[in-house]
């Protein structure tokens, strides 16, 4: 099956959940997504939401509905979803199987949500959901909305575990309007008007500095956003309520629920759940329970949940040092990964180890028992003592200490094929197993296991150093900066075209193809290295590496390339 099949000119931005009932209220709505969402591609599901089981009704239903959305949503990619229960739980549900990056709502006066026989109370759907909602005013209440959107009021948090919800908050306005104001309550004016100019030049171009404005009114966060609204009177709100106390969050909500019935405009409350720090608080759980003679035994008879007859290579070695054959089979089974590869179709897998040349050790995961197929995970890593940089910079000096080495790492699926929409990055064989993140926090736990100070790499592909750079952050703050500036400017471009953008040289510096420019990534384990990357000097460096990279995009090739499917393949390939 040829992956690029039914692939279109642009790259999908969002996906977009949009609950709706057939009624004036959502047929005027739908009339309006495509001024939301006026120039990126976006992939929208519909969903209707039934206490009716009855397949009879759901038919009904279902033509009701598609008729609306022909008439007014034929340009999107669009499907529609039907589904029965609680309607708080297949909200949520939905979105987060169809790994949606926004949920689309039609707001009545005073925060509620009508679908059908059924109103939903915002503040409570915001309590529960991991993915940022966008209410809509109904222009039978608050009149045709102004589009395109002029101004734009994001109010931050300032803190740095927000920053998930913080890019996305300004991409998204970045995309859909002309003009920003920042605002951050903090004590400090002078802290708050930093950050906000580091969050400036990290997300828009010096060249679209003057869209973006910064403001800051005080250190409640409700009375910060009631100042500026009212000082700015933008056409649309976001505010990011991650990390905000009960008693914040439940004052901002309440400023919102007056604020709103006298200025109807669309407002975005952004409060994504970061479901990998939860995956690594679970795992280090599992980490804590496990002991030495979990690690190194051998000969065990495994539990029922997991393969039988695991054949080591080297039997009388151990992996790292730490872990024998059975040993990986309990950490395996203890992370929940022979669970994991079950649902993706591999009930029984085989686990292999053995040692390479240069004090390399390999670990893979093949389906079955059959070594001569291809691995579902292949690892390759080694203990080093950072010898891949001379000299250190000075803040660390000789600090560092023992550090893992990743050098290889490949997750795979070889049995699915790929699917609509979905493109393979360079050098990539067989869609992923959607596992990268479980793995990568089991090699942090690996390094901390055997006394390692932090893991490194030396990614290949842009695409790679950007997929790392959630833990990963280049020892070299220049080069940080450069990846930055390199994210920022080549947006809305995906990360998957941009990788192949730059593999085709449609990424300009000066005029010129840009050069990938490589170097050590690292994950802090040790607190020197945590202190060295969180340091004021480090980051000053970064902001002003910002400011000094600039790239451009080859607009006229990169969609000519795009349009006919060439962009995707290696360039020596043509």
């Amino acid at each position: 099956m040829d992956p690029l099949k039914n692939r279109r000119s642009l790259p999908v931005q969002l996906r977009v959940l949009i609950p709706i009932s057939y009624s004036d209220r959502y047929s005027r709505l739908l009339k309006l997504i495509h001024l939301y969402f006026p120039a990126i591609s976006t992939h929208l599901y519909v969903l209707a939401i039934t206490d009716q089981p009855d397949h009879h009704e759901h038919l009904l239903i279902r033509q009701k509905l598609q008729r609306l959305i022909e008439d007014h949503l034929g340009d999107f990619h669009c499907d529609l979803l039907i589904r029965c229960g609680k309607p708080g739980r297949i909200l949520m549900g939905t979105a987060i199987q169809h790994r949606c990056d926004l949920i689309l709502l039609a707001n009545n006066p005073g925060l509620t949500v009508e679908l059908e026989h059924l109103t939903f109370s915002v503040p409570e759907i915001i309590r529960k959901s991991p993915i940022p909602i966008l209410l809509v005013p109904d222009p039978e209440f608050a009149g045709n909305p102004r589009f395109p959107i002029q101004t734009t009021l994001i109010q931050l948090n300032g803190h740095e575990s927000s920053r998930l919800s913080t890019a996305f908050a300004l991409r998204t306005a970045r995309l859909l309007s002309n003009r920003i104001v920042l605002t951050a309550p903090d004590k400090c004016r002078e802290k708050a008007l930093d950050y906000m100019t580091f969050i400036r030049d990290r997300y828009w171009p010096s060249t679209e500095n003057k869209r973006c404005r910064i403001d800051c009114f005080s250190s409640s966060p409700a009375q910060n956003l009631r100042q500026a609204w009212t000082t700015h009177e933008p056409d649309m709100l976001i505010v990011i309520l991650q990390d905000l106390s009960f008693f914040h969050r439940h004052t901002v909500m309440e400023t919102l629920k007056n604020m709103i019935p006298i200025r109807h405009i669309p407002v975005m409350l952004v409060n994504r759940h970061d479901w990998v720090k939860q995956q690594e608080a679970q795992f280090s759980r599992v980490y804590n329970q496990l002991t030495e003679f979990d690690l190194v035994q051998t000969n065990r008879a495994t539990d029922s949940n997991s393969p039988t007859n695991q054949i080591s290579e080297h039997e009388s070695e151990l992996l790292m040092g730490c872990y024998s054959i059975d040993g990986l089979n309990e950490v395996f089974r203890q992370y929940g990964l022979f669970k994991s590869f079950a649902k993706r179709g591999y009930p029984d897998v085989q686990i292999t180890f053995n040692r390479l040349d240069h004090g390399r050790e390999r670990l893979r995961v093949f389906p079955g028992k059959h070594k001569k197929s291809e691995p579902l995970v292949d690892l390759v890593c080694r203990k080093d003592n950072a010898s891949f940089v001379d000299p250190l910079p000075p803040p660390l000096d000789k600090k560092l200490g023992l550090l893992l080495y990743i050098d290889w790492l490949c997750l795979q699926d070889p049995q699915r094929a790929y699917r609509d929409l979905e493109i393979p990055l360079p050098g990539q064989k067989y869609p992923g197993l959607g596992m990268g993140w479980k793995v990568m926090l089991i090699i942090k736990l690996l390094a901390h296991r055997i006394g390692a100070g932090g893991v490194y790499n030396m990614p290949e592909y842009y695409h790679t150093a950007r997929l790392y750079h959630r833990y990963f952050h280049y020892l070299d703050p220049s080069l940080e900066g450069r990846l930055l500036a390199l994210d920022r400017d080549t947006f809305p471009l995906h990360v998957v075209d941009t990788s192949w953008a730059a593999l085709h040289g449609l990424i300009l510096q000066d005029g010129k193809p840009m050069r990938w420019i490589g170097g050590p990534q690292v994950l802090a384990i040790k607190r020197e290295l945590r202190d060295y990357f969180n340091s004021t000097e480090y980051n000053r460096i970064i902001h002003q590496s910002m400011l000094n990279h600039s790239f451009t995009l080859d607009i006229e090739n990169l969609s000519a390339m795009m349009k006919n499917r060439c962009l995707y393949r290696e360039p020596s390939s043509g």
